[in-house]
């Protein structure tokens, strides 16, 4: 009965289809936010009006999340999450409502003191909200979160790292700049001083898995530790104590702001790739490297790099 009416509430053009359980995703194209916002108000008053009956006295509700691409998210699978995570604010509310992604980014924004204890309680349903709410922080970061997120996956999955390591890495990937929240911020600076710490503290408190608290923590780590690449790093460990994470979210970082022209010169994948592999075994990771550039070079990233670098007067070279 709620596809039927979800069915009659949308246009000829929207797709919709059966999600899982008792979820429906509908696909809305040619249109924006805001009709896509308008869209889900008019779902929720037409299974009001319908009035279907469920248990004595209780009658179907409807709960919806909207996220909209590319204002939201930069891939296919972080716009499902977007819009999962505005259906998890929705339910919150008090179900029954429609929810946009950009209102539970506000929140956390917001949040300041009750951080931890949000994402305690939400967890991996709020990290991707949590991403864009650190990236709001100024122009210069805008996306930055996303695209270290798509990149550190790709790198991951070619060097087979297990679907628990691999969503692990995800969840690290968008939250390692989340100690920028509770630091204050001159608003022109990319990275502020101690944010890694800081991150540490906050997703240790609200109880993430060791691996991605390891990870948060280390992200600007040098592979070698500025020692001796044959086995000793300058604190005294050793090159494989490094967290696993940590080796692929730096790589990730680094080549994402050489893309996205983020406080540097903007430069090409390709050229990018050869700044990175120029620091294979003393600031970055080999193997995590070599990795990058199996994807770089197999083209299969699904990540939308900027139309101009950040800040925007800053122009891509041009290819000899």
């Amino acid at each position: 009965m709620g596809a039927r009416i979800v069915r009659a509430a949308a246009r000829a053009q929207d797709l919709v289809a059966r999600y899982g359980g008792d979820e429906l995703a509908v696909l809305v194209a040619d249109t924006n936010a805001i009709g896509a916002q308008r869209l889900a108000y008019r779902i929720v008053d037409a299974v009001h009006a319908a009035a279907v009956s469920t248990t004595p006295g209780e009658h179907l509700t409807f709960s919806v999340g909207v996220a909209s691409y590319p204002e939201d998210a930069f891939t296919a699978g972080e716009l499902i999450a977007a819009a999962d995570q505005a259906l998890y604010l929705a339910k919150r509310e008090g179900k029954d409502r429609a929810c946009t992604f950009p209102q539970l980014v506000t929140e956390l924004e917001l949040a300041n003191g009750t951080l931890v204890s949000m994402l305690a309680d939400a967890g991996p349903q709020v990290m991707v909200a949590v991403a864009h709410a650190v990236d709001h922080r100024n122009p210069l970061t805008q996306g930055h979160s996303s695209r270290v997120a798509s990149i550190a996956d790709a790198i991951g999955r070619r060097s087979g790292m297990s679907s628990n390591q691999l969503e692990d890495l995800r969840t690290a990937a968008f939250l390692h700049d989340v100690g920028h929240m509770t630091l204050a911020s001159d608003g022109e600076a990319f990275e502020a001083p101690g944010h890694a710490e800081e991150g540490e503290k906050i997703v240790a408190g609200a109880k993430f898995p060791l691996d991605v608290i390891a990870a948060v923590r280390h992200h600007h780590d040098r592979w070698d530790g500025g020692g001796d690449v044959n086995g000793a790093r300058a604190d005294g460990t050793t090159v494989e104590s490094f967290p696993l994470l940590a080796r692929v979210l730096s790589v990730a970082e680094r080549f994402e702001a050489l893309t996205a022209g983020r406080g540097c010169t903007r430069v090409t994948p390709q050229l990018a790739l050869e700044q990175v592999v120029s620091l294979s075994g003393s600031e970055f990771d080999p193997a995590a490297v070599e990795a990058l550039g199996r994807a770089v070079r197999d083209g299969s990233f699904d990540v939308a790099l900027p139309e101009v670098a950040f800040p925007a007067t800053v122009r891509a070279p041009v290819p000899a």
